[in-house]
């Protein structure tokens, strides 16, 4: 069994554990319970964003799990205030927790290649937008891979990896200072990451419990 950690700065982090048959995500999330000094108007734990008035709280952070049997296009998402569990579209929860938002990015017909450093374990490419869309688009997108990245269960783009014979290991994007139409003001330089490695797993006996969860559908 081996793990791999997508590393979402300033946002999320989301461990992906897998053996010979399952895939499992594991994701923290934040749950607030209301103390005696007032009442939580709104409590939307599965995206761990919480509005309350006149009131302290008090926020604990839990691990919630997809798993999934490979091949399978559903799989089982377990939240664990409340013990809920769900099926859910193994497509949809790429999406949100596995970094798939960032796939479109990378399209080749949105982006022109302008620049390539390569070495015998390392190659960093450089993309600009043939055609910015929107705001939302970066102006540059820089693209790292990795040879020692070897899992086949995941990528950021499939037909990149190919051509580079390496894993895309993480990705950089740019976005230069610019009027926001979206938020009506001028939003300085920024740059967003995402990043994929591979890490031990601290706690094998927890793992390997919620793989059994999962292959037994008990929880």
């Amino acid at each position: 069994m081996m793990s791999t950690v997508m590393d979402i700065p300033f946002r999320d982090t989301v461990t992906i554990y897998y053996d010979s048959s399952y895939i499992v995500y594991e994701k923290g999330f934040f749950h607030t319970d209301a103390s005696i000094f007032g009442d939580i108007i709104e409590n939307d734990s599965l995206t761990g964003t919480f509005k309350e008035t006149n009131s302290e709280i008090n926020s604990t952070v839990k691990s919630a799990f997809f798993g999934y049997l490979k091949g399978d296009s559903y799989g089982i998402l377990y939240y664990p205030f409340g013990n809920q569990v769900s099926k859910q579209r193994v497509d949809t929860m790429k999406l949100q927790w596995g970094g798939d938002a960032f796939k479109s990015l990378l399209k080749l017909e949105n982006v022109k290649l302008v620049d390539r450093k390569a070495t015998s374990n390392r190659i960093t490419e450089k993309y600009i937008a043939i055609d910015k869309k929107d705001e939302t688009f970066p102006d540059s997108i820089f693209v790292n891979y990795s040879s020692t990245l070897k899992r086949d269960f995941f990528t950021f783009n499939k037909e990149l990896e190919e051509k580079n014979q390496m894993k895309i290991s993480d990705i950089v994007m740019f976005f230069k200072q610019s009027f926001s139409e979206m938020y009506a003001t001028t939003l300085p330089e920024r740059e967003l990451s995402i990043r994929m490695l591979d890490s031990k797993i601290t706690d094998y006996d927890k793992i390997s419990k919620i793989f059994e969860k999962f292959r037994k559908n008990d929880f």
